[in-house]
């Protein structure tokens, strides 16, 4: 059995030690930390990183224009991709590009097909086009339940 120790140095003893305790401090340390900044706190500090269009919620006109016109200056995004709100539409999804030429809208249906591309659009008629998509429909409500609702008769004496 002793063939299978290896003799061990006098001074890798105290290094093991001070190694062992530096590594329980920094563990110790980013408990700490943690305890201190739980997750809620850096997801919203990731927020607020995120670029300006994209902080806010259209619910004029003219806020659509300026998301579609702050996203155009934003060098990292050549992407945005709207989902239709209106679930009888035609429409389900535009997706507008950005190209060094300008503008590229394409539009899908439900089942994920194109409908139309257009190359040649403005912004302002980008922004007409995302506040259509963007409006959820003025009646639309969920569809009611067949059965009816059970009533009970109350009596007051």
């Amino acid at each position: 059995m002793e063939g299978f120790l290896l003799p061990m140095p006098e001074e890798l003893g105290p290094r093991l030690l001070i190694a062992g305790l530096l590594i329980t401090i920094v563990i110790l340390l980013y408990l700490l930390y943690r305890s201190k900044h739980p997750a809620k706190r850096r997801e919203k500090q990731k927020r607020n990183y995120l670029p300006r269009y994209s902080q806010f919620i259209p619910s004029r006109q003219g806020e659509c224009y300026d998301i579609l016109s702050s996203w155009s200056t934003d060098k990292t995004s050549h992407e945005m991709i709207i989902h239709n709100l209106n679930p009888n539409a035609n429409e389900a999804k535009m997706i507008i590009n950005k190209t060094p030429k300008g503008w590229l809208m394409r539009m899908y249906n439900w089942s994920g097909n194109l409908l139309y591309e257009n190359n040649k659009i403005t912004t302002h008629e980008l922004a007409n086009k995302f506040f259509e998509i963007r409006q959820p429909p003025p009646i639309y409500q969920p569809p009611t339940n067949e059965k009816p609702v059970k009533t009970y008769t109350i009596e007051i004496k």
